[in-house]
């Protein structure tokens, strides 16, 4: 009976040892097994992280120029749609400007209403240049004779015809040295550019002609000079004249309408040896943005001689 004991312990010790033993290879397998799977996996995920990065940055690369295609399409779509917009504003202004010329001219047709009127829009400037003279589109087939005055819209004195063809007319302008004007120099210094003031008519409330300080004003322009101007000669010394003084034409000689505002005087200068003083004037009208001017055509025509008389 003790030796059958004794067998049977030894029979689970060594059954006890087997297991333990097969557990412990089957632990030594599995670690193995794990480990090789790790190794399998690392390389398999770099792989695949390089190949996902290169796509990637493919996509990005191509998305980028399509984006790229995409910004510059619309810029020029908004480039367009700018210029479109500036060209609109600027016939918007353009629009604005005429309306407010025609407002002008009516304006001074109905304050000087003994005179009848002639548009004419300026073509171009001729050989002496701006300052000098200039071109219309309006000939001897509307009436235009050599001696008709030209005005601006606001009824600012802009020059004479000198010259006449069938459908165009050359006008000097008050700047011209071909140019000579009776004019008288007013006291009276309100806004010239205002039609509805009263020195853009009958001034002789203010002060006549007799009273003020009479001249000839005769343009000193040249064609490289950039700013008009124009001297008044013969003013008595004794006469009282300053900056800023308007300067309107007095109708002697009847080739001017009288009261025509010319501009004002921006500096008087003595000529003690020949007793008389000199002004300088910058004309009212900005030549540079001059478009069209009224023909001034006297109700009663010209005179028997041709010559026209206002």
């Amino acid at each position: 009976m003790k030796k059958f004991l004794r067998n049977k312990l030894t029979v689970v010790i060594i059954i006890l040892s087997v297991a333990f033993l097969s557990l412990i290879t089957y632990s030594a397998k599995t670690q193995n097994n794990n480990i090789i799977a790790n190794s399998v996996g690392s390389g398999t995920g770099k792989i695949g992280g390089f190949f996902y990065t290169v796509g990637s940055e493919i996509k990005g690369f191509f998305s980028n120029i399509f984006y790229a295609s995409s910004i510059k399409s619309e810029n020029e779509e908004l480039q367009l749609k700018n210029t479109e917009l500036e060209k609109k504003a600027v016939a918007y202004d353009n629009l604005i400007e005429e309306n407010e010329e025609l407002r002008k001219m009516l304006e001074f047709k109905e304050t000087r209403g003994e005179y009848d009127y002639v548009g004419a829009d300026i073509t171009g400037s001729s050989g002496e240049g701006w300052l000098q003279s200039f071109i219309i589109n309006k000939g001897s087939d509307d009436g235009m004779k050599e001696g008709l005055v030209a005005i601006s819209p606001n009824g600012s004195l802009v020059g004479v015809i000198k010259n006449v063809s069938k459908s165009w007319s050359e006008i000097e302008t008050v700047t011209s040295p071909n140019v000579s004007i009776a004019c008288y120099i007013s006291k009276v210094t309100a806004d010239i550019n205002d039609t509805n003031n009263e020195n853009n008519g009958d001034n002789t409330d203010n002060q006549s002609v007799n009273d003020a300080p009479n001249g000839v004003l005769k343009g000193i322009s040249t064609n490289k000079q950039t700013n008009p101007r124009a001297e008044i000669n013969y003013i008595p010394i004794q006469s009282d004249v300053n900056k800023d003084d308007l300067v309107l034409t007095s109708g002697l000689g009847k080739l001017y309408p009288k009261d025509i505002v010319i501009g004002k005087v921006l500096e008087v200068k003595e000529e003690t040896g020949k007793g008389m003083k000199v002004a300088t004037v910058v004309p009212n009208v900005e030549f540079n943005k001059l478009n069209g001017v009224l023909i001034v055509i006297p109700k009663d025509g010209v005179s028997v001689d041709g010559e026209v008389k206002y």
